[in-house]
């Protein structure tokens, strides 16, 4: 049990290298997860600072990282697309769009929980 546990937190830690590295280039290559980041910090600094319950504030600063998140994995299917082909396929296309779809509801709920 000892062998596997230690096994599975190498696998983490090497997992957190490639997180980060993943977040830091999306952070730095794409718009919109830009603009996604800077909207989170503002309504996280906002959380954070108005006089507001607690359960309140943790709604505001988890809705916020879920459409990071999202952004995240909207993001990894457009570099696979862009990646596989040179010109825009109809699957190609739809993936792209369903990803998308994904951060507007995703962004839809957290203006919701506001």
């Amino acid at each position: 049990m000892k062998r596997i546990l230690i096994g599975e937190c190498r696998r983490f830690c090497g997992r957190r290298l490639f997180s980060a590295a993943g977040l830091i280039l999306a952070r730095h290559e794409e718009n919109s997860f830009q603009f996604w980041f800077y909207m989170d910090l503002a309504s996280s600094g906002l959380a954070l600072w108005l006089p507001i319950d607690m359960i309140l504030r943790v709604i505001i600063l988890c809705l916020g990282i879920l459409v990071l998140a999202a952004e995240c994995s909207n993001t990894a299917i457009k570099w696979v697309v862009d990646y596989r082909s040179s010109k825009l396929h109809p699957l190609g296309k739809a993936a792209i769009g369903a990803g998308s779809a994904g951060v507007a509801l995703t962004a839809l709920s957290t203006g919701v929980g506001f």
